[in-house]
């Protein structure tokens, strides 16, 4: 019976009709069709609320985190309006004197980017090889004047675009239904989506380009069309975030494991991967994997740069430290094993159903995004051991959705 609609029923003997009242399991029927309706449209509500939230929050509250000074410097250089003391004047006029020395200019490392500009210029192929993010800054700047406020504008939009897009991402897995959609806006909320709007970095960027490829991935079936517009992303997530070829690699390897008919569009879409990262590297003058670990995780003064040596010992002492913050009590840290121990129960589950006698609630592509999630985490913590929440705030909103999906109980699916 559809929803609000009345049995029509004859009452005398002339023929005459007139709508019935509804019998209790009639309208028992309606409430059940009416509450996941309501639940959708809320949880759907709640997330373009957020989406707007997170695009306010970024563009008004900006974190002003000290990556913005690079990364707006060469969007100038890109657009031919100066470079680093150009960005430097131009952050102290928008911070004013005390809060523009209290964010840039208090740590040794701070002090010699501002002073030495042989040591600033070694720095900038760590940022350089996220060219599409230093791309977008400079094309917003051109319209807006400012390469500072460009750099949290286009986080910001990515942000809101990103959970927009995770809703369709939803729909498209069919599952978690009624309330259960809820896990989405809370996901974002739990994960940290407004601090990643206010940061000045690519990381908003490759979520949002992270989640277009797992929305295109999702489809049952990849034409000629829908692989070209797989392998473009490809591209797009690698130049704006390297490390987001790992991502790729672990989907490529899942997809073709689980969906055997993806192989081939699978093994070019990872060649295109490694294709873009390598090129990118070279192009941008990249120091490879050994300066970016050591920078980032061995060398705490940063006064070395480039630091081409391996340090074994280093990097074992930072793998230490970043599995004792997997414990801590913040999601900032802690939200990575988490995340994992949702995608493995997703993953788990669809396991199972593959290979009992429900198979035909089995969900192939499911199953290989829980354990491409669970495969990228883990081999992105172990070549990069710092599990903060900005580097996979996306992932941590899929793993939050599938797990929704995995605990609905199997009658409300």
């Amino acid at each position: 019976m559809k929803r609000g609609v009345r049995i029509i029923r004859p009452v005398s003997k002339d023929g005459s009709l007139f709508i019935a009242p509804m019998t209790s399991e009639e309208r028992t029927q309606e409430q059940t069709i009416a509450r996941p309706a309501t639940s959708s449209a809320l949880a759907l509500a709640l997330t373009v609320l957020l989406a707007l939230a997170f695009l306010a929050g970024g563009l008004l509250r900006p974190g002003f985190n000290y990556d913005l000074l690079p990364y707006a410097a060469l969007s100038k250089e890109m657009r031919g309006a100066g470079g680093k003391q150009e960005t430097y004047r131009e952050l102290e006029a928008q911070l004013g004197h005390s809060r523009y020395e209290s964010l840039f200019l208090l740590t040794p490392y701070k002090v010699r980017m501002y002073e030495d500009d042989v040591y600033f210029d070694a720095n900038l192929p760590l940022y350089r090889v996220k060219p599409l993010y230093v791309f977008l800054c400079s094309l917003v700047a051109r319209l807006t004047g400012s390469d500072v406020g460009a750099t949290y504008a286009v986080s910001s939009l990515a942000t809101a675009a990103a959970v927009l897009l995770s809703w369709a991402i939803l729909r498209r897995i069919g599952a978690p239904t009624g309330s259960w959609q809820l896990a989405l806006p809370l996901s974002w909320a739990v994960a940290g989506g407004l601090s990643l709007a206010q940061l000045s970095t690519p990381d908003a960027l490759a979520a949002f380009l992270t989640l277009l490829l797992v929305w295109i991935a999702l489809a049952e079936s990849w034409t000629a069309w829908r692989a070209a517009c797989l392998v473009l992303v490809i591209v797009l997530d690698v130049a704006a975030r390297t490390d987001m070829v790992l991502f790729v690699a672990s989907l490529c390897v899942c997809e073709a494991v689980f969906r055997p008919h993806h192989r081939r569009v699978a093994v070019i879409a990872g060649a295109a991967a490694l294709a873009s990262y390598l090129t990118i590297n070279r192009l941008v003058g990249s120091y490879g994997y050994v300066a970016v670990l050591n920078f980032a995780f061995v060398d705490r003064d940063r006064l070395l740069v480039p630091d081409l040596v391996p340090h074994v010992f280093g990097y074992l002492r930072a793998l230490l430290f970043g599995v004792l913050m997997l414990f801590s009590s913040g999601y900032a840290t802690g939200g990575l094993l988490l995340a994992v121990s949702l995608s493995a129960v997703a993953a788990v589950r669809e396991w199972r159903l593959r290979a009992s006698s429900e198979g035909s609630r089995y969900n192939a592509p499911v199953l290989a995004l829980s354990a491409t999630l669970v495969l990228y985490l883990v081999a992105r913590f172990v070549l990069f051991p710092q599990p903060e929440a900005r580097y996979i705030t996306g992932i941590c909103v899929l793993s939050g959705v599938l797990f929704a999906r995995a605990a609905q109980p199997m009658q409300d699916t």
